[in-house]
């Protein structure tokens, strides 16, 4: 039995290594559907665009590029924006989204970007149920874990979710990150997050509207009445 022990404990240090040494060398694209589906539209048409906005829902949900480029064309100020809020991002998280960008537009050839648009909120907790997920992990690597903790040591709320995050952070670095199953960009729904205009904004009605399966498009009629409870009218 000590043998046996001795040899499953020396194969799990072996598989943890390895996996330590892949993912500190491995920079992880953004692990969100959502995200990406938009992120590589933008890549191929990054020159029809010259404001960028990123974010969480709110973004998503309330940042209208067509809205902002009739204002700022009215006043004499040239825009074309698109909008990369995600849902449920947390704050570190938009900031990795940025640098992905920025990672990827300083190889482009062309580069029209003069605006970018970051929205800042508190870091919240990260739910016990959602620890084990690409989204909660991918972006945790030594930086942003390294802000987590400044953040934390600065008495923000979120310390309730301490053990939660340093779980990802483990899992950021000792997980199998790299045999995740590709992200799902060949949805049918997939076309959903680009937006009516296909500038990234995307509301509560766009997604009622636009998505084909009938249990999504439930969720988000109840998400939609739930919101409107709350907002005043």
């Amino acid at each position: 039995m000590k043998k046996f022990l001795k040899r499953a404990t020396l194969f799990v240090l072996c598989v943890s290594a390895i996996n330590l040494v892949i993912n500190i060398c491995t920079f992880y694209p953004v692990q969100d559907d959502r995200f990406e589906v938009r992120y590589d539209y933008l890549k191929e048409n990054i020159n029809k665009y010259n404001t960028l906005f990123f974010g969480t829902s709110r973004t998503i949900r309330h940042i209208v590029p067509s809205v902002f480029d009739s204002i700022n064309n009215a006043n004499g100020l040239s825009t074309k924006g698109f909008n990369l809020g995600t849902p449920a991002n947390k704050l570190f998280e938009t900031y990795y989204q940025y640098d992905a960008f920025l990672r990827d537009y300083s190889k482009m050839k062309e580069r029209p970007v003069k605006y970018v648009f970051l929205e800042l909120n508190p870091m919240d907790g990260l739910e016990f149920q959602n620890i084990s997920s690409r989204k909660a992990s991918y972006w945790m690597d030594a930086n942003y874990a390294g802000h987590l903790v400044s953040y934390l040591r600065d008495g923000a709320p979120v310390k309730r979710s301490y053990f939660n995050y340093v779980y990802a952070f483990l899992i950021h670095y000792f997980g199998f990150n790299y045999l995740n199953n590709p992200l799902q960009e060949t949805s049918k729904d997939a076309n959903v997050w680009l937006g009516e205009h296909h500038d990234g904004y995307v509301d509560y009605d766009d997604e009622i509207k636009l998505v084909t399966d009938q249990n999504q498009k439930r969720s988000f009629r109840s998400s939609g009445q739930d919101l409107r409870k709350i907002l005043p009218s």
